[in-house]
Formats: structure tokens, C-alpha cells, sequence
């Protein structure tokens, strides 16, 4: 069973029993969900033999301690597809009509989160503190990951500037640029494929929007300095069965957190330490947004 928040524009549902994953990110005034639903029932934990690919696929989790399976740096510990967090159930704290605490602790590593989301008129604020809970130093690499339904013609905006985005493949170390008119993921990718791109670290970029057509908006921001980067998944029906694309701020230069820290992108979190952030969501429809919020998107 869900914890259902709400507030005038917005409503939020969380499942802390299936790693606190948030299902319905709902502009209540615009009538737009902006997370991918599930084809399923959602009902008690995920089953640890599943990798993520082969999961809900919906829906917004939490990625720690890396999102590519790795030994954890300088050892043989294996660190799992997606990291813990996503298939352990959360443990609630506190909850109101408009905020719930959940918390959860690492399965992997000794660490423990917690995160506070909160509703307010049509905006949604995730507040997150990260303590290491060992006896030594502790790298760990975190991602958000919403996974976005696609709706025909909606564009992720950056800037009025172009940016430089990056593959981190081998294979395929060819850059794109992002349109300084958005980015569409029919456009992006072909049908039956996906991609995943970084967003070069040059871009000090801590905001995202995405904008529907019919004017639905929505503005995704975070503290550049605990996240300062940037990937987006773009999966045109390779995963889904339709387009659907994830926003990831990020704390790592790359996926796998054993990469992350032979490149110095990740610092080391000391013992009994903890860290702070926060991404805020703010949702708009241009046919209703008040007059400040208009000259805001256009200034």
C-alpha cells in the first residue's frame, strides 16, 4: 500500500516496501502523470534474483552504491545491478498528509539514507542525508532516477545554448549536441533502441524542464554541488514498450562506481560523516502558470 500526498497541483505516491520508489508524480491541475506507471501490480518487495532491466521499469527509485554492477574499489565485493536501494524496502519515519521520511540502509556497504519529500502548491522538494555508518572511508556513488512517460512531442530543455553530451561507451565515444530547442527521444534515438548520455562536466547545468505540447511543464533542479552531473537515459522501446526517458542527477562522471573512482569524480565520504542535498520539482502549465512564472520562463 502506497503513501499518498497531496497538495493544490500536485499529487506524489510512494511504496516504501519497493525501495521507497515514488509511482505517481501527478500536475493534479493539468491532469498530467509524469512517471511511467507500472504494467503490474506493485505488491511487496522486489525479488532479489531480478535484475533492474527486468523490473517494474516505472516510476522513480534511488540508485546507491553504483548503477553498473562492479566490485566495490579495491576489493572483491560485488556491487549489484542498480545498486541496493531500489529492491530494499524502506523503513518509515514520519508521515503527514504532505510528507512522508523514509530510511533505508545499504545491504552492500555500511551506509545509511534517508530521504523527506514534501508537497507543497505544485511543487515536490526530496530532501536526502547520507551518513557512512563504518569504521572506514566510503566511496558511493548516487543517482536519481526518474523514469519520465513520454508523451508525444515533449522536449527536455536544458538552456537557450547548445551542450556537448557523451556516451561513455567505448564503442561509441561520439558526442551529440542537445538542440537548443530541446531534446525529443523519437528524435534522439531510433525505434527499438536506448541510449545513455552524460552531460559534459564543462555544463554546470542544475536544472532541467520538460514541456508537453499542450503546455504542461515541468522544472526539475538540484545543489550542483553535491550532484554536479548529469545523465539521461533515453530508451525509445528497447526496455519499455514505449518512449520513456530517466533524468539522473549525480554525484559520478559514469555509472559504474568502481570507473567513477579511478576517474576522482566520486570524493570519499569519511567515517561517521554525512552528506546533505536536495532536488526540488516544480510543476507549471503555460495556460495557466501565473504572470511571474510566465516572464520567468522567458527571461
Amino acid at each position: 500500500m502506497g503513501v499518498i500526498l497531496e497538495a493544490p497541483g500536485v499529487l506524489v505516491e510512494v511504496v516504501p516496501e519497493r525501495g521507497a520508489k515514488i509511482t505517481r508524480l501527478r500536475d493534479s491541475a493539468a491532469g498530467r502523470e509524469w512517471l511511467e506507471q507500472p504494467r503490474a501490480s506493485l505488491e511487496g518487495p522486489v525479488d532479489t534474483s531480478v535484475d533492474f532491466d527486468d523490473g517494474d521499469l516505472c516510476g522513480w527509485d534511488e540508485m546507491m552504491p553504483t548503477i553498473d554492477p562492479c566490485a566495490y574499489p579495491g576489493t572483491t565485493n560485488a556491487l549489484s545491478d542498480h545498486g541496493d536501494l531500489w529492491r530494499t524496502p524502506w523503513k518509515v519515519d514520519d508521515v503527514t498528509t504532505a510528507s512522508v521520511t523514509t530510511s533505508v540502509y545499504g545491504t552492500s556497504l555500511p551506509f545509511a539514507l534517508t530521504r523527506t519529500i514534501q508537497v507543497s502548491a505544485s511543487r515536490v522538494d526530496l530532501h536526502y542525508t547520507l551518513r557512512a555508518s563504518g569504521s572506514e572511508a566510503l566511496f558511493l556513488l548516487y543517482a536519481a532516477h526518474p523514469l519520465f512517460r513520454y508523451m508525444p512531442g515533449t522536449r527536455i530543455m536544458l538552456d537557450e545554448q547548445p551542450h556537448r553530451l557523451v556516451t561513455l561507451n567505448d564503442d561509441d565515444p561520439t558526442p551529440v549536441f542537445w538542440p537548443v530547442d530541446g531534446l525529443d527521444v523519437v528524435d534522439a534515438v531510433a525505434s527499438g533502441d536506448a541510449r545513455k548520455y552524460f552531460l559534459d562536466p564543462s555544463s554546470r547545468i542544475a536544472t532541467v524542464g520538460l514541456r508537453d505540447p499542450g503546455g504542461a511543464s515541468l522544472q526539475m533542479s538540484w545543489n550542483l554541488a553535491e550532484l554536479p552531473y548529469l545523465g539521461v537515459w533515453l530508451d525509445h522501446g528497447l526496455l519499455a514498450p514505449h518512449p520513456v526517458f530517466a533524468i539522473e542527477p549525480t554525484n559520478g562522471f559514469g555509472d559504474s562506481l568502481q570507473r567513477c573512482v579511478d576517474r576522482s569524480s566520486i570524493p570519499a565520504l569519511a567515517p561517521g560523516s554525512s552528506r546533505s542535498w536536495s532536488i526540488a520539482i516544480t510543476l507549471s502549465d503555460r495556460r495557466r502558470a501565473p504572470r511571474d512564472l510566465r516572464e520567468g520562463e522567458n527571461s
